[in-house]
């Protein structure tokens, strides 16, 4: 991967309206739509929440693995990034920064996001083992994706425009991952507070 540049943010009154500024005006400029993809394991409540502030959220999980493992299994939710996104506002309160899941910039039609996103859910270990892959892990997103060779990084993308995954050194910082010419592309941004240095 190429040398990382940093971009800042506009401007805002905190690092959540920033991040949701930079969501929105990313996806209005590019055509994309707003994800989150998030790791139910990671808090007992999250499905509930999730289930109760949105009637458009997806389990990754389909039939008998739904039926087992809704509770610890990964959701992506649609974001609107208004004033009303429950599910953002309590993201950014109880789960940024806490290795709960990634943002995810992909074409408008939910149900075909989550299909790209289950093709690499599993993996096959050295011993043959099928293991569930935690991907939408920030810390295993930002560990695996980089390490992958071109072809798996873009195996994992495909179909997916950017991935933007919290730094586990600076919480006002993102790592923004996107393929372009068949090459993993990172360019971080940089959240920028008001009345901050």
């Amino acid at each position: 991967m190429d040398e990382v540049r940093v971009f800042p943010s506009a401007p805002a009154d905190s690092a959540p309206a920033a991040l949701a500024a930079e969501l929105r005006r990313t996806c209005a400029d590019k055509g994309f739509s707003p994800y989150l993809l998030v790791d139910a394991s990671r808090s007992p409540a999250t499905r509930f929440v999730i289930e109760t502030m949105t009637d458009h959220a997806l389990c990754l999980f389909d039939g008998e693995a739904f039926d087992d493992l809704a509770e610890v299994a990964p959701w992506l939710v649609p974001l609107t990034l208004d004033a009303r996104d429950d599910v953002y506002d309590w993201f950014m309160a109880e789960g940024y920064g806490n290795d709960w899941g990634v943002f995810v910039l992909a074409g408008a039609e939910a149900r075909k996001v989550k299909t790209t996103l289950k093709r690499s859910l599993k993996v096959v270990d050295e011993d043959g083992n099928e293991l569930y892959f935690k991907y939408y892990r920030p810390s295993v997103f930002n560990t695996y994706l980089p390490a992958m060779e071109p072809d798996q990084a873009s195996f994992i993308l495909r179909g997916i425009e950017q991935v933007w995954a919290e730094d586990p050194d600076d919480p006002a910082r993102l790592r923004r991952y996107a393929i372009r010419e068949g090459t993993l592309r990172r360019a971080d941004l940089g959240l920028t507070v008001e009345g901050e240095t």
